[in-house]
């Protein structure tokens, strides 16, 4: 991610018009799975109000998908939350590693592998598909069983009547995401979770309401040492400044 701080009196509008341009202008020289750019422009208002870090006695990646899918979404669900991210922690993630010699036999392309995978509407977290030269990340939506429903979707029909299935040229593996981003909480790994405010929300109310769904969360997952360490509340900064003027 790159910040930009521009002088007071800048027209904001149209210098994002003319980032926009500059980086459509390189687009095809980036990397096949390149993520799509995006351009935001955001004041101090928009900073995070809360900065959580959570730690537990769970196995990484449950403990990654509970952070994910339970705690997220009862932080999301407050009044005049805008959005809430999440930072390091271990992600499960599906590989799919081809070999190019039998994908080359069956006279298939790595990307019509991937295309059959995302229409095969298989439910697997966004994973990988690699051969010896490329790594294309892709996210599977829809339901699965098990990773044998990836390695026998079918990839091609041949002329003698069989079949080429996708573990005939590639070898899935069940692992997590490569750690790009590591959040500690007095020196002890956790998984970091920021949550920003809506431009008109009050911050001190969102704050206290986060605080007691964590305080729930913590109370419900006791036998699994569920603990929230709250780095920063700007809530905080705006009571002082409330109280100082009274």
């Amino acid at each position: 991610m790159t910040t930009v701080r521009l002088k007071y009196g800048v027209d904001i509008d149209r210098v994002m018009q003319d980032a926009q341009r500059k980086i459509s202008a390189i687009k095809t020289e980036l990397p096949i799975d390149a993520k799509e750019s995006s351009i935001d422009k955001y004041d101090f208002a928009e900073l995070p109000i809360l900065n959580i870090s959570a730690t537990s006695d769970m196995p990484d990646l449950e403990f990654y998908d509970f952070v994910k899918n339970k705690i997220k979404p009862s932080i999301e669900s407050v009044s005049g939350v805008a959005k809430v991210e999440l930072f390091g922690g271990n992600e499960r993630e599906i590989q799919v590693n081809i070999n190019d010699d039998k994908l080359k036999s069956y006279n298939l392309s790595i990307l019509q592998v991937t295309q059959t995978l995302i229409y095969s509407n298989l439910d697997f977290p966004t994973g990988k598909i690699k051969d010896d030269n490329r790594q294309i990340s892709v996210r599977l939506n829809s339901k699965f069983q098990s990773i044998s429903d990836i390695e026998n979707v079918i990839l091609k029909k041949l002329a003698n009547g069989g079949v080429v299935k996708v573990k005939d040229v590639a070898d899935i593996y069940d692992t997590q995401k490569e750690v790009t981003t590591i959040n500690r909480a007095d020196g002890i790994n956790s998984i970091g979770i920021s949550v920003r405010r809506q431009t008109d929300a009050n911050a001190v109310s969102i704050s206290k309401k986060v605080e007691n769904i964590l305080a729930l969360l913590e109370d419900e997952h006791s036998n699994d040492n569920l603990k929230f360490n709250i780095a920063l509340n700007d809530s905080d900064f705006t009571v002082e400044e409330v109280n100082s003027v009274s």
